[in-house]
């Protein structure tokens, strides 16, 4: 399977933002086999995904069912969310004009772009799903 297959399929099959599968693709081969482990375990995607790419744990040394074991032992994963998710979307728009205006115009892969910035921002903690939805309404309603 190619990268760009590989994207694909955890962005369909686990409802990644593509920065999240961009990065777990290039970088992390066992995270799929992770996600399986996860959700059998009713663990959220987006928290072991996080992790993951935070590198809380070295889901390389240790592998997935090591990684997913301290996960939970850890348990204190919380998200950024709600109206603080929301103002550091707008922040981040603010913040970019440019690429505001190349969305604008169709652009719509720079949606990695901002999802990648809020991330960096807080540091793997946004929920993903919703900074997505909150930055299409934004952009929509500029």
């Amino acid at each position: 399977m190619s990268p760009a297959e590989a994207r694909k399929k955890l962005i369909r099959n686990y409802r990644l933002s593509p920065y999240q599968a961009k990065i777990l693709v290039e970088k992390y081969p066992q995270a799929e086999k992770t996600f399986k482990i996860a959700i059998h375990d009713k663990i959220n995607i987006a928290d072991v995904a996080n992790a993951i790419i935070n590198k809380d744990f070295s889901l390389k040394k240790i592998g997935p069912k090591a990684f997913i074991r301290k996960l939970k032992k850890k348990g204190d994963i919380s998200f950024i969310e709600g109206e603080k998710l929301n103002k550091l979307c707008q922040q981040i728009l603010k913040e970019n004009p440019l690429i505001v205006e190349k969305y604008h115009h169709g652009k719509t892969s720079v949606l990695g772009f901002f999802i990648g910035q809020i991330q960096q921002k807080t540091k793997g903690k946004a929920n993903v799903s919703q900074a997505k939805k909150y930055l299409i309404k934004l952009l929509k309603s500029e």
